[in-house]
């Protein structure tokens, strides 16, 4: 039993190598990238793959100036942040790992993460 909770906790994490790709722009509220963002055909869309220094994940930045920056993480800024966000001072950095996902407001946990979160909580119940 406690073998499966293992599997199920580590599949979470797997990293199957498929690049993923999402929006680069920086604006501020009333532009392309600002909030709410309609992820219109004149934002780039930026392939995670096509630099070393990018990770596998998006990131959206905001500053208390209100300039929203949007791109792929690089330097392994969303290692620290994880699926989620971090804010401090009037400013957030929010990371996700799946495709486009930088275009929603604020980003969550991932369903597959969830979903494994749950099914150890139950299957510790038996």
């Amino acid at each position: 039993m406690k073998a499966f909770i293992a599997i199920v906790f580590i599949a979470a994490f797997i990293d199957f190598g498929n690049a993923i790709s999402c929006y680069e722009c920086a604006g501020t509220g009333s532009s392309a990238c600002g909030d709410p963002f309609s992820g219109s055909s004149s934002v780039e869309k930026t392939d995670c793959s096509s630099s070393i220094l990018y990770d596998d994940m998006c990131w959206k930045a905001t500053t208390s100036s209100g300039l929203i920056s949007r791109s792929c993480s690089a330097f392994g800024i969303c290692s620290l942040v994880g699926n989620g966000c971090e804010t401090g001072g009037g400013e957030s950095v929010c990371c996700c790992s799946g495709n486009l996902c930088n275009s929603a407001s604020t980003t969550g946990i991932s369903y597959v993460t969830f979903a494994s979160l749950i099914i150890a909580s139950f299957l510790g119940m038996m």
